[in-house]
């Protein structure tokens, strides 16, 4: 049994901190597009990182909003929960992700008494 000499794995959280800014916004509005949400958040979490500006900031807020409408869809409220909490953080506070957070807190008994 000999060792295997495998390619290690490229970590992409690596690659995208290598890509300017213009191509990162570029990569999440193609994820946006596919509706992978995850990647898209931490390619805008890697813009924020880089130049932490209100633009960056609501962009990646956003995409948690997005996020946590997919785990509510598939029934994965505390889940949901934590990521909507991410945008809270974050300074945003619609009606609307006020209104998610409430409801999945509900759904998966965070507000049980």
């Amino acid at each position: 049994m000999g060792r295997r000499h495998d390619k290690p794995k490229r970590n992409p959280i690596l690659e995208y901190r290598q890509l300017p800014i213009d191509d990162l916004q570029n990569r999440i509005t193609g994820c946006c597009e596919s509706g992978e949400f995850r990647t898209a958040i931490d390619l805008a979490k890697e813009c924020h990182r880089r130049e932490p500006t209100p633009e960056h900031r609501k962009l990646l807020a956003g995409l948690y909003v997005h996020r946590g409408r997919q785990l509510i869809d598939k029934d994965l409220h505390a889940e949901a929960l934590m990521v909507l909490g991410n945008a809270l953080t974050l300074g945003e506070g619609s009606v609307e992700l006020l209104r998610l957070v409430f409801q999945c807190g509900l759904r998966s008994r965070q507000y049980a008494s």
